[in-house]
């Protein structure tokens, strides 16, 4: 099966539509310095094997700025058109940021980003999906000169309500990933191997083509 794309830009040389022509199209929209406000995605109707008919809304993801130009909120929105999920950035003195993720199903993720390549350097992440084993994940990260993850140290604990006791039993884990890479002579990385508890478990080589 041979894949379709096509793209169109605006005056202003900016993306405006991907086609996946025979699956979907997203359409981009951007402010007067280019900045994106809008990423809408739109799904052709599926019949018998071939997507036929017209486009449908599907989801879209909007996004704010504040008077420095540096981006604030995020929001998702579903195929109804209702909110789905919120990010909010906040930033620091320091130039350090905060984000907070909400999906609206009972998850919540605090991310905290370094000062010099707003990598994540900390996760906190709350699940509430279930209220009666509500899930808190702690997770420290590194990175190597590249801006690539080179460990990653993850704290779980899950909290179970005893229907009995109506008390609450903690489960805790504790699991430490660690990534080695490979490099080609621009820099990128062709091959990493990650390692879990010390132990190799996957190994994921890519092929880049420089023109």
């Amino acid at each position: 099966m041979t894949e379709r794309f096509s793209y169109l830009y605006d005056m202003n040389g900016d993306l405006e539509v991907f086609d996946k022509r025979d699956i979907c199209r997203f359409r981009f929209t951007y402010d007067g310095n280019h900045r994106l406000l809008a990423k809408e995605k739109f799904e052709k109707k599926k019949q018998i094997d071939m997507f036929d008919g017209p486009l449908t809304f599907c989801k879209g993801t909007y996004y704010e700025y504040d008077t420095i130009g540096r981006l604030v909120s995020v929001f998702e929105k579903d195929q109804q058109g209702e909110l789905s999920e919120i990010k909010q950035v906040s930033y620091f003195i320091d130039g350090s940021s905060r984000t907070i993720e909400k999906d609206f199903f009972g998850k919540t993720k605090y991310t905290w980003n370094n000062v010099t390549n707003d990598k994540p350097v900390r996760q906190v992440i709350l699940d509430r999906a279930d209220p009666k084993k509500p899930v808190v994940v702690h997770a420290s990260m590194l990175y190597d000169e590249h801006g690539n993850i080179v460990f990653k140290k993850s704290k779980r604990a899950e909290y179970i309500l005893s229907t009995k006791s109506n008390e609450w039993n903690v489960k805790r884990s504790e699991v430490e990933n660690t990534y080695e890479y490979v490099y080609d002579r621009e820099g990128n990385w062709i091959q990493r191997e990650d390692f879990i508890d010390g132990h190799a478990r996957f190994i994921t080589q890519r092929v880049i083509e420089y023109w």
